[in-house]
Order: C-alpha cells, then structure tokens, then sequence
C-alpha cells in the first residue's frame, strides 16, 4: 500500500489522471465530501493520578485553508463547532497552510489563517505545532502569526499545563516527514513523575521518541483521504499502517491520529473530515 501512495505522490503527471478517475467514482455514486463528524475517544492510563479529573482535549489537524475543501470562509463555523465542544485544551496538529503543488486550491496567507485559529477558547489555551506543508511553505510567518493571534506556538519544546492542580507534560515533538523531529530537545524540560501528553504533526515521529506516554495525538495523514473501493489502499499512506487514523497503542503509548479538515494533492476525499474529541483520565482503580 505505501509503496502505491508513495510512487503517486511521487509522480505529479499522474494527477490529473487521478483527478478524472475520482470525479468518475463520484459519478458512480461514491461521496467525495463527507459531512463533518465528531469524533470521540476515551483514553484512560495507569499514570494518570486517580485524583485528576477528565481532561476533554480538542484536536484539530490538517486544516489546509486554501483547499478546495476549506475556504477561509469555512474557518468560522468550524470554529464555531469547537467552543461548543468547550474544551479543556485545544491542540492544532499542524498543516495549517495549503500547497499548490498539486491540483486542490490556492496558497493563503498565514496573515489570515491565524486569527481564525485563535478565536478558538480552551480553559487550559490553544496550542499549535506544525506540519510539512507549513514548513515547505511559510514556516516563520506561520509561526510568527500563530502567536500574533495568542495562540501557544511550540515545536520541539514542552510546558506544564495545570487543569485546576492536576500538572501535565504537554510536549510538542516536531514534523518527521521534513526530518525536524528532535525529540532529546523536545523533552529535554519535562517532569518524569507527572502524565504527558505529546502532539506531533506525523504519527511516525513516535518511532524517533521515547516510548511510555499517556497520550500522543497527531494528523497528516487525513485518514487515508480516498480509499479506492475494491483495493486495500488509501491516496494518502503511512509507513506504518497501525497509525493511519484512529486510536492504537504503539512503542507503550496511546496514539490518537486524526483524519484532519482539508485535503491535498486532489480536492476530494472520502474518509469525513474530523473534529476529534480525546477524554483523558486516570484508569479505572482494581
């Protein structure tokens, strides 16, 4: 299967093929534009005190504005959707930017991505990383907007969050598909003693980190984005298979991948673009 994705994002003349072939599947009576949907997980751990409360995580990922999937015009009521989830702590996974390498949109200025994203209002604040497309694109001015707009930028770094005195790790480890994954220095600051939860844009950063962690949450990957009927294979792949979208347990943590927002490379996808909601707590006592 990776190697089917890989020669395809590989070989850009193949695109506009792809583009036909797709909008003909849709003519078949394939949905190419899911609705939104919710998604939920409960993630209990050992090392999670029992005294902490539930801890309702917002993860976001993949927004790609510009894409023929997500104008800035659908920012809002996307916005909207996730302060009425009221969360404790919003983590946007990166991939803030769209590329215009392939055949999905236009490029559109972080200037005006930010300030969307940072009406976003969690308890413990709105935190955000980035992804590949970010850094082959604006990586500065991302950065630099994302923090304009009050929003707790971090890459390759950590801070304690503290939920009414229940004290996370909450580490941002970053983008392995540009090789900028850097996990000595990412947890370099944290508390041994206290749960951690780590973000990252590509799942696959959690082979060059170590293992153990209550949670890591990532994207990139849109959950596969088409899945071809008929064939075991996806538009959009990842190396290892178990972390292409949803809730696994990889190297003894607990990774929740998010199918994201936009698309890339074709605007169409058949996975539903996602809003993803983690409920983290302590495990049920013996």
């Amino acid at each position: 299967m990776t190697v089917l994705s890989n020669w395809f994002l590989n070989t850009p003349r193949v695109w506009p093929a792809a583009k036909v072939v797709v909008q003909f599947m849709e003519v078949c009576g394939l949905n190419l534009r899911p609705p939104l949907e919710i998604t939920r997980y409960h993630v209990a751990s050992e090392k999670v005190p029992s005294h902490y409360k539930p801890l309702r995580i917002v993860l976001t990922a993949d927004w790609h504005v510009g894409c023929e999937a997500l104008g800035l015009d659908d920012m809002e009521p996307l916005v909207d959707e996730i302060n009425a989830l009221e969360p404790d702590l919003s983590l946007l996974a990166g991939d803030f930017q769209n590329s215009v390498s392939g055949l999905d949109g236009v490029f559109v200025n972080p200037r005006k991505i930010a300030p969307q994203l940072g009406r976003i209002s969690a308890k413990l604040g709105n935190y955000a990383t980035l992804g590949n497309h970010d850094i082959w694109e604006k990586p500065q001015a991302m950065a630099s907007s994302l923090q304009k707009a009050g929003i707790s930028y971090m890459y390759n770094g950590s801070v304690i969050i503290d939920n009414d005195g229940d004290l996370y790790n909450l580490v941002t480890v970053g983008d392995s598909t540009t090789g900028n994954a850097n996990a000595r220095q990412a947890f370099s600051e944290t508390n041994p003693d206290l749960p951690t939860i780590v973000m990252t844009h590509n799942p696959m950063a959690i082979h060059h980190m170590p293992g153990g962690h209550d949670l890591v949450v990532a994207g990139h990957t849109h959950g596969g984005q088409v899945t071809i009927p008929g064939m075991a294979t996806h538009i959009l792949e990842c190396p290892d298979s178990r972390l292409i979208y949803g809730q696994v347990r990889v190297n003894n943590s607990t990774v929740v991948t998010s199918a994201g927002l936009g698309t890339s490379v074709i605007p169409y996808r058949t996975k539903p673009k996602e809003i993803t909601v983690i409920t983290l707590g302590p495990a049920p006592e013996r």
